[in-house]
C-alpha cells in the first residue's frame, strides 16, 4: 500500500504500463491529508482491465474508497467502465480517498491496465 499528499498527480496500473499488467496484483494507492467535503477530480485516460466478455463478469477492478457516494468499483463491463477524458469528481468523506487495484491470479486473464490523473480542488460548504 502507498500513501501520498499530493494533490495532484498521475497513477498507471502498473510498472510496465502500457504492457499488460501481470496476474495477481492487490495494490493501492491512498491520497491523505484532505479534508472532509473536498474533491479530488479524476480523469481516466486509458482503462482496460480484463473481464469475461461472455459471462460479463469483472475479475479484474478498481474500486475507490473514502468518498461520500461510498465504495465505487469500476471494472472494463461496459455498464462499469469509466469513461475516457471526461473528470469525475469524487467528494471526500474523511481524510482520506483511496484507489485499490486488484487482478485476478488465473493465468491468461489480463489486459492494458490504466493511467489516470488527480487533482485535489476546493472545498464543498
Amino acid at each position: 500500500m502507498q500513501t501520498t499528499e499530493q494533490r495532484q498527480g498521475y497513477v498507471i496500473s502498473h510498472d510496465d504500463f502500457p504492457n499488460s499488467y501481470p496476474d495477481g496484483i492487490n495494490a493501492s494507492l491512498t491520497i491523505t491529508g484532505l479534508q472532509r467535503g473536498q474533491m479530488v477530480e479524476v480523469k481516466y485516460i486509458t482503462f482496460d482491465l480484463y473481464y469475461r466478455k461472455n459471462h460479463y463478469q469483472c475479475y479484474d477492478y478498481l474500486r475507490i474508497t473514502g468518498s461520500t457516494n461510498g465504495s465505487i468499483k469500476y471494472c472494463s463491463h461496459p455498464g462499469h467502465k469509466p469513461m475516457q477524458d471526461l473528470w469525475y469528481g469524487y467528494e471526500v468523506q474523511n481524510t482520506a480517498l483511496a484507489f485499490h487495484f486488484f487482478s485476478t491470479t488465473a493465468p491468461g486473464t489480463v489486459d492494458r491496465g490504466f493511467y489516470f490523473y488527480y487533482k485535489g480542488t476546493g472545498f464543498l460548504w
